[in-house]
């Protein structure tokens, strides 16, 4: 059948207009999930329109297939490292930040780093990039990293929040920060057995703070909150991740730390007053072989006597006071210093790269000056520790809180 020459040019716009529609769908569909794909779909749909003035013929079904698949890759190209759903998010000074990535690492120090970053982190990289000093060049990365000890029968809190201390790293912006634990909530999924490569940590993480640079003074918010899944990249320390004992004996807090023998009969919770964030917070717990301890005493004896501390405290503040619930703390024994008799020294119960450990839960909580006390606490060196940094204490305690 001849086709005259007005035919023939109505059937190519018809042929054009009918790969322009279907470029426009297939690119369109992957489109409505990505404002990226949108706009490549919408360019592929213009190149076909400026094309069809050339159009002779359609020689089989494969120009089409070309042109649609030309579309849905230009359309799906942009958003294939991009996570869908909610996650970690919120304000960094002022500015609005996403850390949609991330990975878990089980660290030797016997702890879990938990890292949530803005882009995708390879494990390989990881170390150079999570563990570079501020302001170095490999630590230009946007992420927020937090360690987590097993905690009570390995299972690193899980199913409760507890403040953890924080780094803020914003690379892109010239911005390294630490925040206390008082100033961060993580609350973790249970974990499905013994932590292992490839294994998940899921959890949610909430920070509310605000800080003051060191050297300058210059202020920092930051405001955000948010849940996250890491895989755990694989590693050798594995093994290093063992919890304390679930539950502390009734009995009164005693213990030893090399050499030293300590039976608490009395306890300290200091109180402090976070101004610049509005809050009450414990910062640590002493613990003495002495009774009847008074907050004018306290203060005479700590040169004289030895005594075992937890600090670092979770996040035991009036936002969020926390009574019975296990929470992470870091124990440090206290013996009179060679060289100065009137100082102390500070010993902890592990050395690096073992972290020191602790787990404690309170009764109550207070932050008045005088007001009573009660918990128990479990602190104990790590497998390893050198014998001159081993040491051990379990117990139940009560004492008073002292305002400072």
């Amino acid at each position: 059948m001849a086709w005259s020459a007005s035919s023939a040019w109505s059937a190519r716009v018809r042929c054009g207009l009918c790969l322009v529609a279907i470029a426009a769908s297939l690119g369109c569909g992957r489109g409505h999930a990505d404002a990226q794909g949108t706009k490549a779909a919408s360019s592929a749909s213009h190149a076909a329109i400026s094309s069809i003035s050339s159009i002779s013929s359609i020689s089989s079904i494969s120009s089409i297939s070309s042109i649609s698949s030309s579309a849905s890759s230009a359309a799906g190209s942009k958003s294939a490292d991009a996570p869908r759903g909610p996650a970690f998010s919120g304000t960094f000074d002022g500015q609005r930040r996403r850390f949609a990535h991330g990975l878990a690492r089980a660290l030797p120090s016997g702890e879990l780093q938990l890292a949530l970053t803005a882009e995708p982190l390879a494990c390989d990289a990881a170390a150079a990039a999570l563990d570079a000093p501020s302001g170095t060049p490999s630590s230009s990365i946007d992420a927020i990293t937090l360690r987590v000890s097993p905690g009570p029968n390995a299972r690193f809190f899980a199913g409760a929040t507890v403040g953890v201390e924080a780094r803020v790293a914003l690379g892109s912006a010239r911005v390294w920060d630490t925040l206390p634990p008082r100033l961060v909530g993580l609350t973790l999924a249970p974990l499905a057995g013994a932590p292992k490569p490839g294994d998940h940590v899921r959890g949610s993480l909430a920070l509310d703070a605000r800080t003051r640079d060191d050297a300058t003074g210059a202020p920092h918010a930051y405001r955000a909150q948010g849940p996250f899944d890491l895989a755990l990249c694989p590693g050798d320390a594995f093994d290093r991740l063992v919890g304390e004992r679930g539950d502390a004996p009734a009995t009164a807090l005693a213990g030893h730390f090399d050499k030293s023998v300590l039976k608490a009969r009395s306890a300290i919770a200091i109180a402090r007053h976070d101004a610049l964030n509005g809050l009450d917070y414990l910062s640590e717990i002493i613990f003495y072989d002495r009774g009847e301890m008074s907050c004018d005493w306290h203060t005479d004896m700590r040169r004289q006597l030895e005594y075992l501390t937890i600090e670092q405290l979770s996040g035991v503040t009036s936002r969020a006071p926390a009574p019975g619930v296990p929470q992470p703390a870091r124990p440090f024994y206290w013996t009179a210093s060679r060289t100065d008799v009137y100082s102390k020294e500070r010993h902890s119960l592990g050395d690096a790269p073992l972290a020191a450990r602790a787990w404690f839960q309170l009764d109550t909580v207070s932050f008045e000056d005088g007001a009573p006390i009660s918990g128990v606490v479990v602190a104990a060196s790590p497998a390893g520790a050198r014998p001159d940094q081993t040491g051990r204490f379990e117990g139940a305690f009560t004492g008073i809180v002292c305002r400072r």
